[in-house]
């Protein structure tokens, strides 16, 4: 048997990333309307959490930035446990959206920011928040009910994303940042707009930057 022509090969590999981006795009859809769904059912006013303005984006682009700083720890840091972090990243994540172009790299992160957030934050962080005692559970301190939604929040959100022990270790870790970003400012946008951009770099930042770094030896 003939081996596969570099051409037919190449092509192939960008077919798989295609329904990649696409199913991937699909299911974040999917994952979004059953957050709406259920925020509706358990009576979650989705629509008081988001305020649709300039100042909720602008302040969503810049929360970006921690997140790309946490992104350029990983990347930089030494150590076994970030080498094999970033081994995962890129083998399972960079190996899939190498052939895909920026247009839909931005399709599939506006999709996973808009509905994982609508999901982790709107509908379980907001829920809990609303099911839980306003003066507290245990020290009867205010604080006490919005740090649990966050976490328990956080924590289905790192679940979520489980490729690995320190993939899920990470993922919680933004997915804390994102819903304190959210229960300080009120407005589901402002974690929205850094999700999406956050996912928007980086996997570019894995499909056209890392791969000739890789290639080059470093």
């Amino acid at each position: 048997m003939s081996p596969e022509p570099p051409a037919a090969f190449d092509r192939r590999k960008h077919q798989l990333s295609r329904q990649f981006v696409l199913i991937g795009t699909l299911a974040e859809c999917v994952l979004g309307l059953i957050g709406l769904a259920l925020a509706w059912l358990f009576s979650i006013p989705l629509r008081d959490h988001i305020q649709w303005n300039l100042a909720g984006v602008s302040k969503g682009l810049l929360a970006t930035v921690p997140m790309l700083g946490v992104f350029c720890l990983v990347e930089l840091a030494p150590g076994r446990t970030f080498q094999t972090l970033r081994t995962i990243v890129h083998m399972l994540i960079g190996t899939l959206v190498r052939s895909v172009g920026p247009a839909e790299l931005a399709l599939l992160s506006v999709a996973a920011g808009l509905s994982e957030e609508v999901f982790f934050r709107g509908f379980i962080q907001a829920g809990l928040q609303q099911l839980l005692p306003e003066h507290g559970l245990v020290l009867g301190m205010p604080w006490e009910s919005p740090v649990v939604a966050i976490v328990i929040a956080a924590i289905l959100f790192g679940l979520a994303h489980s490729l690995s022990l320190s993939y899920t270790i990470l993922t919680t870790v933004l997915g804390i940042y994102l819903g304190t970003v959210f229960y300080a400012t009120g407005n589901l946008l402002i974690p929205i707009v850094a999700h999406a951009v956050y996912d928007f770099i980086v996997l570019v930042y894995l499909a056209h930057v890392r791969r000739p770094r890789l290639g080059q030896g470093h």
